[in-house]
């Protein structure tokens, strides 16, 4: 729905669950302000710089959080398969069970409950970008090359505000040391099509997306490498082959979890700009800019909140200072 003039992006929820996950933004698109509450309970705002995040986007009852639980641990609401409605709503957050790691559960496109599912697809997509690490793109393997089902609208729309958004409308900014990585799974994999080729179609999509979309100034040349990585991931059929999906699901789990594997997908992604404690802080902002459909400059947001946060250690360290002074003037 449109937002009433003057009305704000932030609200107190009580959608905390007792089992560790967290709405995140409310179903009519409100930023939790428990949100710091919740990862300081959880112990994430006390790791610096040594956490990850990791979110999930796609089609609606598409076994999104039913991935996500079994890779993580994550206790999530599943679809009931009898009624095939609507689960995720808004986003969700829960840490994973044995690593410093965010985990956020998207609400599914395509849905019928939204009347403004595009608009919020498209805010969430790009809020969770902008916050992760690696972004998974759940969609069935017959999805590949099908243009709707397939997610590009989405990540046009997404890939042209990021752009904005990482390169500050052309002014020149210090590039990050790793770049997000986009994660493509492909449910229901039959090898009728090799994976090779599911990933060239995948990757030709998105060459052709990034190929026209508006650019801003300084950028015409720039490429989708300058800004992602991308992998395909190809899952056998969850409900056919149960065991071989639950097997390759836990090898996958590994990449994510356990620093010592050799294809550990968090190798050189330690560069966080944004402290574990700040976390809550610079998302809150983040959404209420794109709610109200902002210019975004997340070099600039990111270096307002260290601002921000170096003068509020400042007046801590010089409450301090005077506190102890009073002291050694009493003695």
């Amino acid at each position: 729905r449109a937002q009433p003039e003057g009305e704000s992006h932030l609200v107190l929820c009580s959608t905390r669950m007792a089992d560790s996950n967290f709405q995140i933004i409310s179903d009519d698109s409100k930023f939790n302000i428990n949100y710091a509450e919740y990862l300081e309970e959880k112990g994430l705002a006390k790791h610096g710089a040594k956490y990850h995040v990791v979110s999930i986007i796609g089609g609606q009852s598409s076994g999104k959080s039913t991935l996500l639980n079994r890779m993580f641990e994550t206790p999530f609401a599943v679809m009931d398969a009898s009624r095939r409605q609507q689960t995720t709503k808004g986003i969700w957050c829960a840490p994973a069970a044995k690593s410093h790691i965010l985990v956020m559960d998207v609400e599914g496109t395509d849905g019928r409950e939204r009347e403004d599912q595009k608009a919020f697809e498209g805010r969430s997509a790009l809020f969770c970008l902008a916050l992760t690490d690696v972004m998974m793109i759940n969609m069935w393997m017959m999805e590949v090359g099908r243009h709707e089902a397939a997610n590009l609208p989405l990540l046009r729309t997404v890939f042209e505000v990021h752009l904005r958004l990482m390169r500050g409308g052309g002014v020149d900014q210090p590039k990050k040391k790793t770049k997000p990585l986009l994660l493509f799974v492909l449910r229901d994999y039959d090898e009728s099509t090799t994976a090779e080729s599911l990933r060239d179609t995948i990757l030709e999509d998105l060459g052709r997306i990034w190929k026209d979309i508006r650019k801003p100034a300084g950028e015409e040349n720039s490429t989708l490498s300058d800004l992602f990585e991308v992998e395909v991931e190809c899952l056998p059929h969850y409900k056919f082959q149960k065991q071989e999906w639950s097997d390759h699901v836990q090898r996958l789990s590994l990449r994510f979890v356990d620093a010592a594997q050799p294809d550990y997908i968090f190798k050189g992604r330690d560069d966080k700009d944004v402290p574990a404690d700040g976390f809550a802080e610079f998302a809150s902002g983040l959404w209420e800019k794109i709610a109200k459909n902002e210019e975004l400059d997340l070099p600039t947001q990111r270096k307002m909140l260290a601002m921000v946060r170096c003068d509020r250690r400042r007046k801590a360290l010089i409450e301090e200072l005077k506190h102890n002074a009073k002291e050694w003037d009493a003695v």
